[in-house]
């Protein structure tokens, strides 16, 4: 059989009998023409084939410049605000030089950062293993937990209590952003579930156990139903799974620390609290 587009042999269609000159010229044509068909489809099954690849790739194509398009477009809408604001702190901040004006002149600052650190622009990549740097791990959690713009993540009232058995000088290799975007996610989760507590404490543990690097949130928030325990970091839980606001965030949280060779995964939780534990290689 063979493909006279390209001048290849296809195949070889062989037929026997027993029997001298039992193949007649009717049938040596009948088998000429099936060999033909037996061409056409094979010609068409590539051709069926190169066509689905195509379509994949101008499928992935399409989305990916899609998603560009539609990052460029935010990132001109999110600069062009972030100016506005801070032509209008700007002038707000230079009418409030009377001393009793001094706090709103303050928080006015914090929001004129805010807005030059969004106007910087932000990258839209995700996290990546091949710019991931080391980082000190009891350092990197205080930095975030005492920044004062962070506040606002947390009640005012809750109470933050380190307990670092982990050595000062130890380092784990992520990108700082993404590591603080996962810490972001369980906190935000630890602050909504101890919103009803008479005692709003948030204990941040650090320790080594077998080459790793542990780190343990614990709040004192209302737990748990045990039914959802096994779906975090799995799947997005629906209102009635948890009391919790874990939805795509915990998903995103697994995805950015397993990019580091870790994990991320319940511990206990019951009606003293929960705990959430985060498993990074030590460097």
């Amino acid at each position: 059989m063979i493909d006279n587009s390209q001048g290849r042999c296809l195949g070889v269609l062989d037929v026997e009998s027993g029997k001298a000159d039992d193949f007649d010229e009717y049938d040596q044509e009948m088998m000429r023409l099936l060999a033909e068909l037996a061409v056409i489809g094979m010609q068409s099954l590539q051709r069926y084939k190169d066509l689905q690849q195509t379509m994949t790739k101008a499928t992935a194509r399409g989305i990916i410049a899609k998603v560009g398009m539609s990052g460029s477009h935010w990132r001109h809408q999110i600069h062009g605000d972030a100016i506005l604001i801070n032509d209008h702190v700007t002038a707000i901040r230079n009418a409030l030089d009377h001393p009793s004006l001094r706090k709103i002149k303050t928080n006015l600052e914090r929001i004129e950062r805010h807005a030059n650190r969004i106007s910087k622009g932000y990258d839209t990549t995700g996290p990546s293993m091949n710019k991931a740097i080391p980082q000190l791990v009891n350092a990197m959690l205080k930095d975030r937990l005492d920044n004062p713009d962070y506040a606002p993540i947390l009640h005012k009232s809750v109470e933050v209590d380190y307990r670092f058995a982990l050595a000062e000088e130890a380092q784990v290799k992520v990108e700082r952003k993404w590591f603080f975007t996962t810490l972001d996610f369980l906190l935000e989760n630890a602050n909504h579930a101890m919103e009803d507590s008479v005692v709003k404490r948030l204990t941040i543990a650090t320790r080594e156990e077998q080459g790793a690097v542990v780190i343990e949130i614990t709040d004192t928030g209302k737990g748990i139903p045990e039914s959802a325990l096994p779906k975090l970091f799995v799947e997005q839980l629906k209102d009635e799974d948890s009391a919790s606001s874990l939805g795509v965030g915990l998903l995103m949280a697994r995805e950015i620390i397993e990019t580091y060779g870790g994990q991320v995964m319940p511990g206990r939780s019951d009606l003293m609290g929960t705990t959430m534990v985060i498993l990074l290689p030590l460097c």
